[in-house]
C-alpha cells in the first residue's frame, strides 16, 4: 500500500508489473527480490492524483494474509496458471478451530473468493485444542509442554497418530505420555498377532502364494473372521472417504480386539498340531488375509509399523507384490463373505463370554477355575438357538461345565428400583420424597423389566424416563448376575472338591508353560516332567493327567536319571510343588 504525503491518495499495487510500470525509484535494489521487507521498502511510485512520488506503508497487513495466498503463490498460479487447476482447490485441510476460523480459514476464503469467486477447500477439520495429559495448557514455562521430536522418540509416530486420529476433533484432546502407553498396548496387539503367524508359518513352511484354500473349505469360524474384515474394509472406506477417522479407529480398535481375543485364541491349537491338515492351512490362509487386509486399509494411519508387517509378511513370500504397502490400492470389501447371520450368531456368543467374564471377575473367580454352570438370558428364539449351537464354545472360553438358557431370572435375583437423583431431581423437584416412597412400593421385577424395555413409567402419577430410574441387582447366594442391555449372565459360583482339584490341576498347566518359555524351549519342543507335591497334589494330577500332558507337550515321569534342563519350585494355593522339566532331543 502506497500512500503519497501531498495529497493524502492511496493506491494499492496488484503485482510486479504494475509495481515495475509505476516505480520511479529504488526498483533496481528490488528486482529479483521478493515483496517483503526490506527490499521493497525504497521504491517509490507516482501518485496518479497529483503526479508527486509516493512511499509505501512501513506496517504491513496481518500475516495470515501470506496463509491465505498460499494456495495460489505456493502453486505457481501467476506463472504458471494450467498446473495451478490441477491443485486447486485444495480437497482437505485442518487446523485446530478456535484459532484459525477468524485467522487462516477466513483468509483463505476471502482471497479465493476475491481471485476466484470459489472456495479454496473441499473439505475442512476445525478440531478443538491440545491440552496436557490432565486437561492444562501446553507451556515451555509451565514445563509441561512436549516439543514434536521428543513425543515422536519416545511414543513413535504411529502412536501419536493413533492418538490424534482417535480422538473426537469437537472436544478437546489431552494429549502425553500416559495416554501413548495406553495406545501403545493396542498397537502391539496387531504386533503380536503378526509375531504370532509368523512364528508358526516359519515353522511349517507356510506360503500363502502356494497353499490357498477354497473359501468353501473353511470352517466357520475362519468364514466369521473373513466376515468381520471384510465389513471394517468396507466401513473404513465411508469413514475415510468422509474424514471421520475417529469413527474409522473406534472400529479398528474392535476389529483387534476381536481378531486377538476371539479369532486368534480360538484357533490357537489348529497352529499347535503337528499335521498340516486342511484346517490348519485354512487357519493359515485366513490368518494371513486378515492381516494383510488390516495393514493395507489402515496403512494411512499407521504408516510405518504397517509397513514393517507388509515388508515381512507380503514382500519376504510374494515377490510380485507392490514394494511398499503404500503402493497398494486400497483395498475392496467381498459383499459374498459378509454373511450377516454368521456374525450375528458369532457376536452373540462373545457378548455371552465377555458377561461370563465379567461375572467372574465379579465374583473374584480366575478363568483357570471350572465352575458347574452359567444361565444365560437372550433377547430372542434366534440367539438362543445360537447359544445352543455353540455351547462348547461358551464352555471352553469360560471354563463352565454347562450352559442353560433361562427365560426368567427371578428364582436366582431380585431386583430394587431407586431413584437416579442426578437426572430425577432436576425434573420432579419438592416431588422427591412421593418418588421414592413410591418406587419402594412397587414390583422390583416389573419396574426393571419396563426400564430394560425403554418405557416411560408412571410413579406417583407423575411420568419417570427409564433413564431416570437405577436398578439394583441382588443376588441370591451362591450365584453371581451381569446384566447388559437386556442380556442376564448368572453364574453358579459354589465350589465343588472336584471343581476345585481340576482348578488347581490348570493352574498348574500355567506354571509349566511359563517355565518353557523361562528355559527359552520353542513352542514345539516336547518334554518329559517330574513333580514333587503333596498326595493331594498327585491325586488331581493323576485324575487329570492327559489333560496335563497335552497342554504342555509332556510325559509325566514319576523320577528321572537324567539331570533336569528347568527347575522352579512353585505354590498353588496352599500347596508347594517342584516342578522338573527335561527338553526331549
Amino acid at each position: 500500500i502506497w500512500e503519497c504525503k501531498e495529497c493524502g491518495n492511496f493506491e494499492v499495487i496488484g503485482g510486479k508489473d504494475e509495481l515495475k510500470d509505476k516505480a520511479v525509484s529504488g526498483y533496481d535494489a528490488f528486482e529479483g527480490k521478493s515483496p517483503h521487507k526490506p527490499y521493497i521498502d525504497n521504491i517509490g511510485i507516482t501518485c496518479s492524483k497529483c503526479g508527486a512520488e509516493a512511499h509505501r506503508v512501513p506496517d504491513v497487513g496481518n500475516p495470515w494474509l501470506d496463509a491465505g495466498i498460499v494456495p495460489f503463490s505456493t502453486m505457481h498460479y501467476i506463472t504458471d496458471h494450467e498446473y495451478w487447476k490441477q491443485w486447486f482447490p485444495a480437497a482437505f485441510i485442518t487446523e485446530s478451530l478456535p484459532g484459525q476460523f477468524r485467522n487462516w480459514f477466513y483468509s483463505l476464503l476471502a482471497m479465493s473468493t476475491v481471485l476466484e469467486n470459489t472456495a479454496p477447500f473441499k473439505t475442512v477439520l476445525g478440531h478443538a485444542l491440545v491440552k496436557d495429559e490432565h486437561g492444562a495448557d501446553m507451556h515451555k514455562s509451565a514445563g509441561n509442554s512436549i516439543p514434536f521430536e521428543e513425543a515422536a522418540d519416545k511414543m513413535g509416530a504411529d502412536v501419536m497418530r493413533w492418538m490424534y486420529t482417535a480422538h473426537n476433533p469437537e472436544h478437546n484432546l489431552n494429549f502425553g505420555y500416559g495416554p501413548a502407553d495406553e495406545l501403545r498396548k493396542k498397537l502391539l496387539t496387531l504386533w503380536n498377532m503378526y509375531s504370532f503367524y509368523i512364528t508358526y508359518a516359519e515353522i511349517d513352511n507356510y506360503d500363502p502364494t502356494k497353499q490357498s484354500v477354497d473359501y468353501k473349505d473353511l470352517n466357520e469360524l475362519d468364514k466369521w473372521a473373513l466376515a468381520k474384515v471384510n465389513a471394517f474394509v468396507k466401513e473404513a472406506g465411508k469413514d475415510f472417504s468422509e474424514f471421520h477417522a475417529e469413527r474409522l479407529m473406534r472400529k479398528f480398535e474392535k476389529l483387534l480386539d476381536e481378531m486377538s481375543n476371539w479369532y486368534v485364541r480360538r484357533s490357537r491349537r489348529r497352529f499347535w498340531k503337528s499335521e498340516n491338515d486342511s484346517d490348519k492351512l485354512g487357519a493359515y490362509y485366513t490368518l494371513y488375509t486378515v492381516l494383510r487386509t488390516i495393514i493395507t486399509t489402515i496403512a494411512p494411519i499407521l504408516p510405518f509399523v504397517s509397513e514393517d508387517i507388509y515388508q515381512n509378511l507380503v514382500l519376504s513370500v510374494d515377490k510380485d507384490a507392490p514394494e511398499s504397502v503404500h503402493l497398494q490400492d486400497f483395498p475392496t470389501a467381498d459383499d459374498s463373505m459378509i454373511d450377516e447371520d454368521l456374525l450375528n450368531k458369532i457376536d452373540t456368543i462373545i457378548k455371552a463370554v465377555e458377561m461370563g467374564r465379567s461375572a467372574r471377575n465379579k465374583a473374584n473367580i480366575r478363568t483357570r477355575q471350572p465352575l458347574a454352570n452359567m444361565l444365560f438370558k437372550a433377547k430372542n428364539d434366534k440367539e438362543k438357538a445360537y447359544i445352543t449351537e455353540l455351547a462348547d464354545q461358551i464352555k471352553e472360553e469360560l471354563n463352565i461345565k454347562a450352559v442353560t438358557l433361562v427365560d426368567s431370572i427371578d428364582a436366582y435375583v431380585s431386583y430394587e428400583a431407586k431413584p437416579n437423583f442426578v437426572t430425577l431431581g432436576k425434573k420432579v423437584g419438592k416431588n422427591m420424597p412421593l418418588i421414592v416412597k413410591a418406587l419402594k412400593g412397587m414390583d422390583g421385577a416389573q419396574v426393571a423389566a419396563r426400564v430394560q424395555a425403554g418405557d416411560t413409567i408412571a410413579i406417583a402419577g407423575i411420568n419417570v424416563s427409564h433413564d431416570d430410574i437405577n436398578i439394583v441387582v441382588n443376588e441370591k447366594e451362591g450365584v453371581v448376575a451381569v446384566e447388559d442391555k437386556g442380556y442376564v449372565v448368572i453364574l453358579d459360583v459354589t465350589l465343588t472338591p472336584e471343581l476345585e482339584q481340576e482348578g488347581m490341576v490348570r493352574d498348574l498347566v500355567r506354571h509349566i508353560q511359563t517355565l518353557r518359555k523361562e528355559a527359552d524351549f520353542n513352542v514345539d519342543d516336547r518334554i518329559e516332567l517330574n513333580l514333587e507335591a503333596s498326595e493331594l497334589v498327585m491325586g488331581a494330577i493323576a485324575v487329570h493327567r492327559e489333560y496335563l500332558e497335552t497342554e504342555t507337550l509332556a510325559t509325566i515321569l514319576e523320577k528321572s536319571e537324567k539331570s533336569y534342563d528347568a527347575q522352579k519350585e512353585i505354590k498353588v494355593g496352599n500347596e508347594v510343588i517342584i516342578i522338573n522339566i527335561i527338553r526331549v532331543k
